[in-house]
């Protein structure tokens, strides 16, 4: 069944934010498929932390090339990106916003925008 954006505004508002967050045009056409409302709640709970990982992934990229991320390599644990504090709790509160129910890609572009502007 085609469902058009005034027929279900919240979902068209989510594909949309997820196509600008992926740096992609969002589809001209969405369909629902009766067969799958059975594993939408279960296939958001197992997709967010995935969706999470991945922004979280392109925005340490992201910093690191900016000059706010420094190599974090130990014996112990796995390697990873550090960052300074203020950068941490901003990208943590991005990304739980960007993947959140109601989704709000506002506080990542902000973060990444500043990141920009520090480097320049």
């Amino acid at each position: 069944m085609a469902v058009g954006p005034d027929d279900q505004p919240e979902l068209w508002a989510r594909v949309r934010a997820a196509a600008e967050v992926a740096g992609q045009r969002p589809p001209d056409e969405l369909y629902l498929d009766a067969e799958a409302n059975a594993g939408v709640a279960s296939a958001r709970n197992f997709i967010r932390p995935k969706i999470f990982d991945g922004l979280a992934g392109m925005v340490h990229l992201h910093l690191a090339q900016a000059g706010h991320a420094t190599p974090d390599i130990a014996w112990s644990g796995r390697p990873r990106l550090a960052l300074p504090e203020e950068w941490e709790k901003g990208m943590d509160d991005a990304l739980d916003a960007a993947v959140a129910d109601t989704c709000d890609t506002a506080p990542l572009r902000s973060l990444l925008a500043s990141s920009d502007s520090v480097r320049a």
